[in-house]
């Protein structure tokens, strides 16, 4: 029975100072002022947001275009502007040579088939 008891009072000894130290731990957090206790949440959610932010500018599809793909863009925005800069006989004659259909016109592509019912 005394190694029980011994076992016993062993295990309640080394409960009773893990008690002892948390509860001061508590204590002394209890104390702090409430923004001290929020401020490491809210640094590391702050620091969360501004690696996602990066990451998302940094991967974002035009830094993930090829050398070409980016040429294109580039040729595509500059026709863009000086359709949009020219004046409208100008706008008519560019449309004409180059076989675009007018901007007030609908899309020529075809709907997709609708199912039957």
């Amino acid at each position: 029975m005394e190694p029980i008891a011994a076992g016993a009072a062993t295990a309640t000894k080394t409960l009773d100072e893990w008690f002892a130290k948390t509860n001061a731990e508590l204590e002394k957090r209890a104390k702090m002022p409430w923004w001290r206790q929020l401020l490491p949440t809210l640094g590391t959610s702050a620091l969360c947001g501004v690696v996602m932010i990066l990451l998302l500018t940094l991967l974002r599809p035009g830094w993930t275009l090829t050398h070409r793909q980016r040429e294109a863009l580039t040729v595509g925005e500059s026709v863009t502007r000086s359709y949009l800069a020219a004046s409208p006989a100008r706008q008519a004659e560019m449309r004409r040579v180059n076989r675009w259909r007018p901007p007030e016109e609908a899309d020529t592509t075809t709907s997709a088939p609708r199912p039957r019912r």
